[in-house]
């Protein structure tokens, strides 16, 4: 498979794993949480716990997939660093996915303190 193939596929994966997960996600907040009779949790059989297993299946795939993304297109991501920041495009480049990082990190801790 050349490079060019294996980029439409990750870029075809990553559409249909972020979209799926999107629409898994609006499923689920369709479906009632809490107390009450069990019955009420299920959609199209299946019940809210299993759309949450598969909506954290789908975001593992399109992370994966956007992952890959990233390696295949390292290059243009490189020269167009090394246009805008020059001599510090690498340390540009640390310090775009430190920031990143550190959202995620801050994401972390303000789920585990709510």
């Amino acid at each position: 498979m050349n490079k060019l193939t294996l980029k439409v596929v990750t870029d075809a994966l990553m559409f249909v794993s972020l979209s799926s997960t999107l629409a898994v996600g609006l499923i689920m907040k369709l479906i009632p949480t809490g107390g009450g009779p069990d019955a009420e949790k299920y959609f199209l059989h299946v019940h809210r716990h299993s759309w949450g297993e598969l909506h954290f299946f789908l975001a593992v795939i399109f992370v994966a997939s956007l992952a890959a993304h990233l390696i295949l297109n390292w290059g243009w991501v490189s020269s167009v660093a090394k246009r805008y920041f020059g001599e510090n495009s690498q340390k540009a480049l640390y310090a775009l996915a430190g920031a990143w990082i550190g959202v995620l990190f801050f994401g972390w801790i303000v789920l585990l303190i709510a």
